[in-house]
């Protein structure tokens, strides 16, 4: 087309000057009407023109136009060659800057695998190390246990002839002949009885030197010697006293023996104390067996203490209790090498991580959650590594880590009684089920635990404890379980009963927690039977303001229908004696003021005798046990 355009030639212009009129033409229309058609014809001319003069305007628009996309597209091409270029050149940059980073985390990697290595090979080492020092510890424990053995031994022998001497002296037929022979003997003797209680203080304090061992035996032998003179010296005035047949007053004063005798002889009960004190550093293991080996009082001395205690303990209660603290103090102080030894407090620290961790977790969120607790608990107990954080602890890496984490776990779980369940009742049964489980395993953690809950809570007991003659307002209150703020002030009395009800609310629960599975043919570990024995002692004492209220309302809320569904219609007769006999009771020493736990404790009474007997299930009461 362009070509086309560029071929055509200008128009001829026709008549480019109009031709003269013909003579022969010479009328005025004619002439007219030619002008009109030359005109015309200009006009034609014009617009032939103006028409050819506009195509051609219009290819050289279109030979632009046509130039211009050229050029665009020309340009188009380049930005695109441009942009690929710019891409696979990015591309290779970024493959380039992964190539490096893929070696420099080779590297990292490689380091961090050495240095892994090397922390591996310390950690083994430290091991070791630590293997072979509890082992040498152990072997220290065994060589101090055997020597302690020697010197109970030696200690028993004492006392037991101590004992013959004094029966020889009461045997003498005339004691004013046996005055003067026995004074001579007496400064020996409290020799002896000194030496031997400096013996057993140092057995306490664990500052014993092998030759302990001799100089106990040396002691024995020495008192053997003085048994000896004692006897023959009897004997003679015996022997003398039958052949001159005198008469000797029976009420004759007995010799004065060394101030360490009296009438039971103040030797036998120094002899006595330093058995406890040597018997108090039991193994471990062994503190689920010590129940017949505790030091209680003589049956004389506790039902004197008894009695002077008749209304705020019953004998039977009170026994128990005393047995079971004693058992804690001697289980705790089974592990003290492990306090007394600094290079093992980070071990007890991860201990205490190790307890705190999981019990801190124990929620009723599902079985699956609970048992998880369960297991980290139960392999800290039986000496498996568990996790912390970033590291591990092995209870059973020093010879006295389980007994510690062990007594550790009892009383963290007493606390989350006051500090969790006193705020969250609902979870005493998750709590429960965990601790059930772990009493059928490991039956000496139950007795520290009990322990525990009566050291922090004693109306769980039930032990109303008095003021002693002498002790401060402070150590009073203490040990009826209040607690001092840091100004010095008793706390506020219905912050000690929130914790004081949680405490009995995590108790009540544990009593109707049912088995695990595998433990299900298995005699519950605490139940139904110690919350009747508890209530009923409880009925049986002089009721307290506002706590007795408390806690019997907390207990039958959460344990009583457990119990009804137990013991049936005594358990019924038991809630009526509750409301005629000991309810007038509970309002006469509540003052004005304060009767809310009493109110409460009477409505719930009237309904549930209303209602025949029937308490409801706790809402949160676990109904399957753990798997």
């Amino acid at each position: 087309m362009n070509h086309q355009i560029n071929e055509m030639t200008p128009p001829k212009r026709f008549l480019r000057h109009p031709p003269s009129p013909s003579s022969d033409v010479v009328n005025g229309k004619s002439s007219v009407e030619k002008m009109m058609l030359d005109l015309e014809m200009i006009r034609k001319l014009q617009v032939k023109e103006a028409v050819q003069a506009r195509i051609r305007k219009m290819g050289e628009d279109l030979y632009a136009l046509h130039q211009e996309e050229q050029s665009k597209e020309e340009r188009l091409a380049r930005e695109r060659a441009a942009e690929a270029l710019r891409q696979e050149t990015a591309l290779l940059a970024k493959l380039r800057h992964e190539e490096h980073l893929a070696a420099t985390r080779h590297q990292q990697l490689t380091l961090e695998h050495e240095q892994s290595t090397k922390r591996v090979n310390e950690m083994l080492k430290d091991m070791e190390k630590k293997q072979k020092e509890a082992e040498e510890e152990k072997r220290k424990y065994e060589e101090k246990k055997q020597l302690l053995n020697k010197i109970y031994e030696s200690q028993m022998s004492f006392r037991a002839k101590y004992q013959q001497i004094a029966d020889a002296t009461k045997s003498c037929k005339d004691r004013e002949t046996l005055v003067p022979a026995l004074m001579q003997q007496v400064a020996k003797l409290r020799n002896l009885c000194e030496a031997m209680e400096q013996m057993v203080k140092r057995c306490k304090a664990g500052d014993l030197k092998e030759d302990d061992a001799d100089k106990s035996s040396a002691l024995v032998n020495d008192l053997d010697d003085v048994l000896k003179i004692l006897l023959k010296e009897v004997d003679r005035i015996n022997s003398n006293f039958e052949r001159n047949g005198q008469v000797q007053d029976s009420n004759v004063s007995q010799p004065k023996l060394p101030p360490e005798k009296s009438s039971e002889t103040e030797g036998e009960r120094k002899a006595g104390s330093s058995q406890q004190q040597v018997e108090e550093q039991p193994k471990p293991a062994q503190v689920g067996e010590q129940k017949e080996s505790i030091s209680v009082p003589k049956s004389s001395a506790l039902d004197k203490i008894s009695n002077e205690l008749k209304d705020c303990v019953d004998p039977v209660s009170l026994k128990m209790y005393i047995n079971l603290q004693n058992n804690l103090k001697a289980f705790e102080k089974s592990y003290e090498p492990l306090f007394l030894d600094e290079r093992w407090k980070k071990f007890r620290v991860d201990c205490q991580k190790a307890v705190s961790t999981p019990v801190n977790a124990i929620s009723p969120i599902s079985s699956a959650h609970m048992m998880d607790k369960l297991l980290r608990l139960r392999q800290l107990l039986t000496g498996q590594p568990v996790g912390i954080g970033d590291s591990r602890v092995t209870s059973s890496a020093h010879p006295n880590g389980i007994a510690y984490c062990k007594n550790l776990l009892a009383k963290k779980l007493v606390k989350q009684g006051e500090q969790t369940v006193s705020s969250k009742p609902d979870a005493a049964f998750a709590i429960a089920a965990v601790i059930v489980a772990l009493w059928n395993e490991f039956p000496d953690f139950g007795m520290l635990l009990i322990a525990h809950f009566h050291k922090e809570c004693p109306y769980l007991v039930p032990f109303y404890i008095p003021q002693r003659e002498g002790q401060s307002d402070e150590e009073y209150y203490k040990a009826l379980g209040y607690r001092y703020m840091d100004d010095g002030t008793v706390e506020k009395q219905d912050k000690f009963l929130k914790r004081m009800s949680g405490i009995m609310r995590l108790y009540a629960a544990i009593i109707v927690t049912k088995q695990m599975r595998q433990y299900q043919h298995n005699p519950h570990p605490h139940g139904v039977e110690n919350g009747w024995r508890w209530m009923a002692a409880t009925l049986n004492l002089k009721p307290q303001p506002d706590i007795c209220a408390s806690l019997l309302f907390d207990f039958l809320e959460v344990a009583g229908n457990g119990m009804a569904a137990y013991y049936k219609s005594q358990f019924q007769k038991l809630l009526y004696i509750t409301c005629k006999e000991y309810y007038p009771r509970l309002k006469e020493v509540t003052p004005e003021g304060s009767g809310g736990p009493v109110t409460r404790l009477q409505e719930f009474l009237q309904k549930t005798l209303r209602s025949g007997g029937f308490i409801s299930p706790p809402e949160a009461l676990i109904s399957q046990p753990l798997r």
